[in-house]
């Protein structure tokens, strides 16, 4: 059987000029399919939707639906099934994945760097100003009604109460 997914109107003119002979529509839609079945979609942005995938999830479905034996026709990108084309399109998308979360990493380490060497640069959250709180504390008001004043835990008021002791 070749099923068509598709979200709207334009996209299941496409399903049909592509041969999909079943449509299905909606979110997220039933997955009637099988070993030998033909899946095609215009995008992966419209599978992901139809089957309500998470973008981060989408390679691990891919990768899912071709090793049971399902052909998936993506329009705008290829054919993921397990002839060897269909196996290096989806390690290409893998290899790109991975790429861009490395890439990802690297941006985020460079731009740590470059804070590093700014005056004043102190690695994690900032600290909250607890002064307040310390204050009220001071005047003999308990720690329930100081969290709902500042907003500041009384694990933080009591860490910051330590350290001006010390």
């Amino acid at each position: 059987m070749i099923y068509g997914y598709y979200q709207n109107e334009a996209d299941r003119e496409k399903l049909i000029e592509a041969g999909a002979t079943e449509l299905i529509g909606g979110h997220p839609a039933p997955l009637p399919l099988a070993k030998g079945d033909t899946l095609i979609t215009p995008s992966f942005d419209t599978l992901a939707y139809v089957m309500d995938i998470r973008p981060k999830h989408m390679l691990e479905t891919i990768s899912h639906i071709c090793a049971c034996g399902i052909r998936l026709i993506i329009l705008d990108v290829g054919t993921f099934d397990q002839t060897g084309l269909g196996k290096s399109l989806l390690n290409a998308l893998t290899a790109y994945d991975d790429y861009l979360k490395r890439a990802a990493l690297d941006r985020l380490r460079i731009g740590k760097q470059v804070a590093k060497t700014q005056a004043g640069f102190r690695e994690g959250r900032p600290r909250k100003d607890t002064s307040q709180a310390l204050r009220l504390l001071g005047l003999g008001v308990d720690y329930e009604t100081i969290q709902k004043l500042t907003g500041i835990s009384k694990s933080t008021i009591l860490r910051r109460l330590r350290e001006s002791r010390q």
